[in-house]
């Protein structure tokens, strides 16, 4: 690898979502952190009365959260929040209190990880295809629920590639949409969210 090298090919798919490289001088989404909470494997009694189709679920809260195992049965919480600032002990409290309401049935359990990264909120929370310039496009604003539209994106965006009819694919190619009030929009959201987890626990939630 190399910090200066170069190369060159036909056609462009920027495809790092939240992770964009600030490639352009004003944000197309709102950065916002999202953090999940692991336990150890579950017994197979447990894993067996939990998403026995191996499903991933959301919900459509203002404050979103998520639940889904993984390959080893690990059953992986996640809301929007960050563990590596002060709110670590507040989201992990809550992570705590969503598994034992969701999941009554797991009674010993200990997280074993924990971890953050971030995700591309777009005003209508819809994910985009942009265009960036001649043969180039970018594929952005999941909104915290990119695994299938991702796969679905992802197809669309080597169809494109490989020359197919724009009207073809799932969603319009369009010009990026400049979101200027992004970071006072992240602010919102995560501070939004340390203070909804924080409230949960004084009501009991």
């Amino acid at each position: 690898t190399t910090a200066t090298g170069s190369i060159s090919a036909n056609q462009l798919i920027l495809a790092t979502n939240a992770y964009d490289l600030n490639l352009t001088a004003t944000p197309h989404h709102t950065p916002v952190h999202f953090c999940q909470f692991a336990t150890q494997p579950l017994s197979p009694q447990q894993r067996a009365s939990i998403l026995p189709q191996g499903e991933g679920c959301w919900d459509t809260a203002k404050v979103m959260s998520s639940f889904r195992l993984d390959n080893e049965a690990r059953l992986i919480i996640g809301g929007v929040g960050c563990v590596e600032d002060a709110g670590k002990q507040t989201h992990l409290n809550w992570a705590h209190r969503q598994l034992k309401a969701l999941f009554p049935q797991v009674t010993d359990y200990q997280f074993e990880y924990a971890w953050s990264g971030c995700i591309a909120m777009t005003p209508d929370h819809l994910p985009k295809m942009a265009h960036l310039g001649p043969q180039a496009v970018s594929l952005y604003g999941y909104s915290g629920r990119g695994i299938g539209p991702a796969t679905v994106l992802g197809k669309a965006a080597a169809q494109w590639a490989m020359g197919a009819d724009p009207a073809s694919l799932p969603v319009a190619i369009t010009l990026p949409k400049a979101d200027y009030f992004a970071p006072i929009k992240a602010h919102y959201y995560n501070t939004g969210a340390r203070l909804a987890h924080w409230v949960g626990r004084r009501l009991g939630e």
